[in-house]
Formats: structure tokens, sequence, C-alpha cells
């Protein structure tokens, strides 16, 4: 695939991306901070996919590629005439191979159809792709030369267009069969007058449409094993989200407990005090817990099992635990002298602690 460079030198541009959203941002923070929630709650009633990257994603796995898929076909004799039983044509599975669209050329496709449904000088509905935990996937990789497609001009559109191989353009070609755009003059006269509508619809380029969406969570604490480099983050506008108290839909404080036996324990508090530690020991806010690190049901942070203390404390073992592997003892942080002393979950919790960690363990540094 080749890319081309358009430069606009037209000054009477009719199209205007009126919405102040931003196109292409990435959500980032330490676990626990409502990441995925604010996209949730952003794009709720609107026309969403989403797709999670992850170390074995890649370009096929995230725009399409040749699939194996079963169809049925009518069986035929060694004459080649139909069977018939029963007056009913007999059918068996077939596997054949097609283009599998994936999460980019559905959203892709979405946004067009909807510039297709609206009229001129009408703003068309949004299409959202979001993509979770981006920063876990090769980034480079995945996207390939839709990276180039990033770099969105003031009215929203693709800046530089990208051409499709034969494959791409059979499947856009029939996707986008019998589709007209009626805001087709304004576009066009982006790109100095020549039609790339055309080119679109016929499957011969991508071009990126101002209601396409592509949000991204991240979560700092990962140290990725695919760095995201600085060409691709300039290409993002990014949005911190911090540590702080959790509010309802309403706006109202949640006011969350961790219960154990018929004791409750503030969970913000909880919170604050564990935090300290991570950040006194790793100098970093990406370590920390957020809030919504934990569930709660009925505004109450339990499970069920041979002691309810369990599930809480070994979700924190371990998340804290592996974030200061490289830099202190484990047991700083799960010492009656150190959380336990700041926050007194009972001495149950420090027995429980100690257990989870082997001699070896406590012990273990990374060189």
């Amino acid at each position: 695939l080749g890319k081309e460079k358009i430069i606009n030198i037209s000054g009477n541009n009719k199209l205007q991306h009126k919405n102040k959203k931003s196109l292409q941002i990435i959500f980032y923070g330490a676990p626990g901070t409502g990441k995925s929630y604010i996209i949730n709650e952003t794009t709720k009633n609107e026309s969403v996919i989403r797709t999670t990257f992850h170390p074995d994603s890649d370009y096929s796995t995230f725009v399409g590629a040749y699939k194996p898929t079963t169809i049925q076909v009518t069986m035929r004799d060694v004459s080649g005439h139909k069977i018939i039983e029963g007056g009913k044509e007999v059918k068996e599975d077939c596997i054949v191979y097609e283009f599998v669209n994936q999460a980019f050329l559905q959203a892709y496709i979405q946004a067009w159809k909807y510039y297709a449904e609206t009229a001129v000088d009408t703003e068309p509905r949004k299409q959202y792709l979001i993509i979770e935990e981006i920063n876990r996937g090769n980034c480079a990789q995945i996207f390939g030369d839709l990276f180039q497609l990033l770099d969105r001009n003031d009215t929203g559109f693709s800046d530089y267009p990208i051409y499709t191989d034969n494959d791409m353009r059979k499947q856009l070609l029939k996707a986008f069969e019998g589709l007209s755009i009626s805001q087709y003059e304004s576009i066009n006269s982006l790109y100095n007058g020549r039609n790339v509508i055309e080119q679109v619809l016929k499957g011969e380029i991508l071009l990126l449409p101002s209601n396409l969406y592509i949000w991204a969570t991240m979560n700092t604490s990962d140290q990725s094993l695919f760095p995201v480099d600085s060409a691709f983050k300039r290409r993002w506008e990014w949005q911190y989200m911090p540590i702080g108290k959790g509010y309802d839909d309403r706006g109202n404080e949640l006011n969350w407990k961790i219960c154990i036996g018929t004791n409750e324990y503030d969970w913000w508090s909880f919170i604050e005090k564990i935090n300290l530690q991570i950040g006194s020991t790793t100098n970093s806010e990406d370590k920390k817990l957020g809030f919504f690190f934990c569930k709660a049901p009925n505004n109450c942070i339990k499970a069920v099992g041979e002691s309810v203390q369990k599930p809480l404390l070994e979700k924190s073992y371990f998340t804290c635990g592996m974030m200061c592997l490289k830099t202190m003892d484990l047991t700083v942080l799960f010492s009656k002298t150190q959380m336990v002393a700041h926050f007194p979950l009972t001495n149950s919790i420090e027995q429980i602690a100690m257990e989870k960690l082997s001699y070896k363990t406590r012990k273990l540094t990374y060189s």
C-alpha cells in the first residue's frame, strides 16, 4: 500500500468540522481511574465498535483479512445437475475463504454509510472506534500504513489518503455499492477539487471521514512490551485520568466500604494510605491505585469464601507487589508496621499477606 500527500490550497471550503470532541484521543492513567467508564458514558447511545489490543494483535486482526468461512451450496451430480430430494435442493456445507472485516474496517465503512444518509449542510451521525489497552499491542505493526490516516485537517478528514490493495479494494467496492455522498462537492474541495469521494466509494483509497472517532485507553502502570513511539503519540490528544474520589452518575460522592465480618473500613482512606506507600517506593503516580480498582456491589467491597479478606488482599498484593519487586522488600507494603499500622484492617490481613510471601519471594530482586 502507498500513500499520497495532498496539499490543500483551497480558500473557499464550505465544510466545517463543527463538533468539538477530539477525533483521536487516548485516556491514560493508573488502574481504576475510570478510563473505560468515561468513554462508555460519553458514547452512550452512539454507534460504537470496540476492540482490545494484545501482544498477538496485528494488521489483519485490526483491519481485515481472508479467513476460512462456511457457506451452504447446492449439491450436484457428476453431470452438474442439482440434486433434488423431496422437491428441495440438497445442500452441503463448504469451506471457502472470504475477506472478513475487522474492527477498523467495520467502523470505517459504517462512518461513510452515515455520510451517505446525510443531507447537504447536515452533520452525519458519529461512529466511534474504541481501542482498549492500546499500549498492550505493537501499534506500528497493527496500524501499518493506516498511521498516515491519523493526520486530520481542520474539518476532520485525513490529510493523507492512502491507496488500497486489490483485496481491500474489492471489499470496499462491495460494501459501498449503490451509495452516494450528498456532500461530495464540499469534501472534494478540501483536496483541490479532486474527486476523492469517487475514489473512496470505489475502494481505491482510504480516507478517514470527519465523523469517525478513534478513542483509546492506556493503563500507564503497564510497562508495555511495545512502547508507543513519539511519531504515533503526536497524532493523538491525551487525556490524563487522575486518581480521585469516585462519584455516581448524578455527581454524588461514592461512600464505598471494605467489609470484613461486622467491621467496615473506608475504601478511599485505604486507597490514600496504600498510595502513599506506593509513591514513596516507586516515585511514580502511574503505579498507584485508582478508586475503581475494585468493584463494590451495594457499596461494599467483599467476597464470599473461607476468608472474605483474601480476594481484596490478593488483588492488592499482586498488583502492588509486582510494581515494587525491583525496588524493595515486598513485606514493606504488607507489614504491620507499614500499611496495617496506617489502616488497621485487623491482624488477620497481615497474617494472610505474610502467608503469601515465601522467604525467597520476600528477598527477590531483579538486576
